[in-house]
């Protein structure tokens, strides 16, 4: 049995003296000692990294450029192996800066990649950051994979026409925010009856400005 052994004569005591109430915790206390062990894993040592991070105009769009790292990938490797479904979500806003209100919101658009393994082919699958369904690339090597599209990234931050409606001078600031999920249940956690939390690794936020001439 898990738990506190020690704690159970206290229980079953306080359930003799405090009646029905009482006897009902103790129900509970047990229901929870004899569930099935979890392999609940503890808290994630996964950490995004963004690398070399800038904004470049490209034809008419605006564009956030930067490589996405993950540390610690061998985590990440072991919680695709186990069945885990991911996604990496990019939340980009470019607002115009102002300086006696609030910024003056220009844009914003959300971009998604869902990672997983294919438990048949033993692939690793992986769509490109998008704001729709893209088509799917699979590698057995999940570094080389990442490598084509989280560390090569280039997003549209904001259409270039909306920028220059505004006139030259002005200052911007484009904000970017990324978020690594569960997008299922994990397989290890179906069963249990601990609370989880879909989240892989901690938010990660970079700000960057940016003047039109």
């Amino acid at each position: 049995m898990s738990g506190c052994p020690q704690c159970l004569p206290l229980l079953q005591r306080s359930a003799w003296k405090g009646g029905k109430g009482s006897l009902a915790l103790l129900w509970l206390f047990l229901l929870l000692c004899l569930a099935p062990p979890s392999p609940c894993r503890a808290a994630s040592p996964i950490r995004l990294t963004i690398l070399e991070p800038r904004l470049e105009e490209r034809e008419n769009t605006l564009f956030f450029c930067a490589s996405l790292s993950v540390e610690e990938e061998n985590v990440l490797h072991d919680l695709l192996k186990d069945g885990a479904v991911l996604e990496l979500t990019a939340a980009i806003s470019l607002e115009r800066h102002r300086s006696w209100w609030t910024n003056a919101e220009v844009a914003f658009h959300a971009y998604a990649s869902s990672l997983r393994l294919d438990q048949l082919t033993r692939d690793f699958l992986l769509s490109p950051l998008a704001e729709g369904k893209g088509e799917l690339t699979r590698d057995r090597n999940l570094t080389r994979l990442l490598y084509g599209s989280w560390r090569q990234m280039a997003l549209p931050a904001g259409d270039m026409e909306a920028i220059r409606k505004e006139g030259p001078g002005r200052d911007y600031v484009v904000t970017v925010s990324f978020y690594l999920r569960h997008t299922e249940v994990p397989p290890w956690l179906e069963k249990s009856l601990v609370f989880w939390s879909s989240e892989v690794a901690p938010e990660k936020t970079i700000t960057l400005n940016y003047h039109y001439e």
